[in-house]
């Protein structure tokens, strides 16, 4: 849990103020998860939080392909400044009905309640009695 947990952190730290029209829209009878994702907003305790100071961990992108595999890019800084990539994260997911998801990371596998609203969705975090609400945008 703790890896995915990292996981959803270094993509939550991606940011996409970017559009998409209706031609980018998946189709009606796949996922609705299914296409590439950055992060859109954090919150944390029932407070939003800036996620556009993030710079190099802001350029990863999470994709989930209709084969169920899904990837995510990490990017850091490195010693010159500079943003490299630093990991190509892949697992599994899979739909479990009612916004259920089960994602395997790792070989760790976890369930998130998703919530998808126009273009994003978000699922929610608990670290001890803390919520925090992850919210991605279609890229």
């Amino acid at each position: 849990m703790k890896k995915f947990l990292l996981f959803i952190v270094i993509v939550a730290s991606s940011i996409s103020l970017s559009s998409c029209g209706d031609d980018d829209s998946p189709d009606k009878d796949q996922d609705l998860i299914v296409g590439k994702w950055k992060l859109y907003q954090l919150e944390i305790g029932g407070v939003l939080l800036p996620v556009d100071n993030l710079e190099c961990e802001a350029q990863g992108v999470m994709e989930f392909m209709s084969d169920g595999i899904m990837t995510a890019e990490e990017f850091v800084e490195n010693t010159e400044g500079e943003c490299v990539l630093d990991e190509m994260i892949d697992g599994t997911w899979i739909n479990k009905g009612s916004n259920i998801y089960e994602i395997t990371i790792d070989g760790e596998t976890s369930l998130e309640e998703v919530t998808f609203e126009n273009d994003t969705f978000s699922f929610d975090e608990e670290e001890g009695d803390i919520t925090m609400r992850i919210i991605f945008k279609r890229v």
